[in-house]
């Protein structure tokens, strides 16, 4: 019985569902905040790096934009400029915090590699959207997450976010999306060696 339990156990560790962390969390001011806004009829947004592999499983926009402009559409670009995913956030998707998410199919993200997050507003109007200056203060992103540099399309419309806005740590807070650390395949090997030594104890006697 003691066998079984232990098996459950190990079992259950490899297949809980890990609870998902936004990529942007906060602004800490510094002093007086000046309220700065950005405006665009493309897409506008960030790129990153994964400190670790993370799975990305849902893209999001901030709620004062779906407020105000309607259903938003959200990507994932690598740094070349391929689509890894998009989704659509209305009035009706998650809210968590300041964001609406949707849930996308997981998509992994490599550590150090450079990725471009953005949205855009389906309707076609001009966009406002808040503008973080790292001289007003600090922006807080998940540990697992470092921010690199706002970033907007240099076309109209839904397109990826090639033209940088530096210096770092400047971000348009209009979209945002959620992840899950991707556990380190060591993990698995002491849990799968764990399961084996159980068993081959169980059989000896």
């Amino acid at each position: 019985m003691k066998m079984l339990i232990c098996l459950v156990a190990l079992a259950t560790a490899l297949t809980t569902k890990a609870q998902n962390t936004e990529a942007y969390q906060n602004f800490i001011p510094a002093g007086y905040q000046q309220n700065i806004m950005g405006f665009t009829i493309g897409t506008a947004g960030w790129s990153f790096q994964p400190l670790t592999d993370v799975s990305v499983t849902a893209l999001g926009s901030f709620d004062y934009l779906v407020n105000g402009y309607g259903p938003i559409a959200v990507g994932l670009w690598t740094a070349d400029g391929t689509l890894l995913a998009t989704h659509t956030i209305t009035s009706g998707s998650t809210l968590a915090n300041e964001c609406r998410y949707e849930a996308i199919s997981a998509i992994q993200l490599s550590s150090d590699q450079t990725y471009f997050v953005g949205a855009y507003v389906i309707s076609g109007d001009l966009m406002g959207f808040s503008v973080i200056d790292p001289d007003q203060g600090t922006v807080i992103m998940a540990p697992e997450i470092q921010l690199g540099m706002a970033a907007r399309s240099s076309a109209a419309g839904f397109n990826f976010t090639d033209s940088i806005e530096s210096p770092a740590g400047y971000v348009f807070l209009a979209p945002n999306f959620e992840f899950q650390p991707v556990p380190e395949p060591s993990t698995f090997w002491l849990v799968g060696a764990g399961s084996l030594a159980l068993l081959a104890t169980r059989r000896r006697r």
